[in-house]
C-alpha cells in the first residue's frame, strides 16, 4: 500500500508543473530524477509534501515549426517519465511486489486528472489545439520511447468516462484499487474506485491495523481518521 500512495503523491508533485508549463506556455522544466527533492515536512501533524527542482531554468519553444516542437516535447517528456517515474515504479515494485498496473494506473490518473481538469479547462483558445497534441501524445501507444518501456503504460488506463451507480457525473472507472481506503478510517474511497461497485459480490482486503492507518492518512493529510481527506487529488480524482 505505501508504495501506491507514495507514487500517486510524486506523479501529481513531478507532472503538475512540468505538463502545465509545457502544455499552457511553451516552457520546458527538468522533471528527471536527478533535478528533483522530495520533500516531506511534518506540519502540525500532516506531513507538507513538495518536490522543489534543484535547476528551475526553462527551455522555451518559440517557432512556429510543429515537428521542431514535437522534438523539443519528447525531450521534456522522456526526462520526466524515463527519467524519473519509470525509475520510481521499477524501483517500488522491486522493493514492495504492488502491481506494476496498480503503479502505473497510479500515475495515469494524475495525467488525465491536470489535462481534463486543469490544463484544458484553463489555456487559451489560441493553445489548447497544442495542449490537447500534447495529451494526445502520451495516450499514443507508439510513444512508448518517451517511458523507457517496450510500450506505453498509460494507453491500458484511458478509457470512456460512464455513469454508475455510485457517481452523479460520468467517471472513468480505475481498472485497479489504488488502497487509498485502507489508510482511511472509516474508509474513504476515491471517486473512481472499482470496489464499491464489486461491493456486494466481492469481499475487501482486510483493514490495516490503526497504527497504520494513522500513518498513512496522515500523510495524505488527513488531520484526524474521522475526518475526509482535503484534497480531491489526493483522492485521484
Amino acid at each position: 500500500m505505501t508504495a501506491s500512495l507514495v507514487i500517486k503523491r510524486v506523479a501529481f508533485l513531478t507532472l503538475a508543473p512540468v505538463l502545465y508549463a509545457m502544455s499552457s506556455f511553451d516552457k520546458g522544466l527538468d522533471g528527471s530524477l536527478e533535478n528533483s527533492v522530495f520533500e516531506y515536512p511534518l506540519d502540525n501533524r500532516i506531513w507538507q509534501s513538495k518536490m522543489p527542482l534543484k535547476d528551475t531554468s526553462v527551455s522555451v519553444w518559440n517557432s512556429s515549426n510543429k515537428e521542431s516542437r514535437d522534438t523539443w516535447r519528447d525531450g521534456i517528456l522522456t526526462k520526466v517519465f524515463a527519467g524519473h517515474l519509470t525509475l520510481l515504479v521499477e524501483h517500488f515494485y522491486r522493493l514492495t511486489k504492488v502491481s506494476r498496473r496498480v503503479l502505473w494506473e497510479n500515475v495515469a490518473v494524475r495525467v488525465f486528472s491536470i489535462y481534463e481538469q486543469r490544463i484544458l479547462t484553463s489555456v487559451s483558445k489560441e493553445k489548447r489545439e497544442t495542449a490537447e497534441a500534447d495529451y494526445a501524445c502520451l495516450l499514443d501507444k507508439s510513444m512508448s520511447k518517451l517511458f523507457g518501456l517496450n510500450e506505453n503504460p498509460l494507453t491500458m488506463f484511458y478509457r470512456d468516462k460512464q455513469l454508475t451507480a455510485l457517481s452523479e457525473n460520468p467517471v472513468r472507472v480505475r481498472r485497479t484499487c489504488c488502497f487509498y481506503y485502507q489508510a482511511t478510517e472509516p474508509p474513504v474511497y476515491c471517486g473512481s474506485c472499482p470496489l464499491p461497485l464489486k461491493k456486494k459480490t466481492t469481499p475487501l482486503n482486510p483493514p490495516l491495523e490503526d497504527k497504520g492507518r494513522r500513518l498513512f492518512s496522515s500523510f495524505l493529510g488527513v488531520k484526524s481518521l474521522n475526518r475526509k481527506p482535503m484534497s480531491e487529488y489526493d483522492r485521484g480524482l
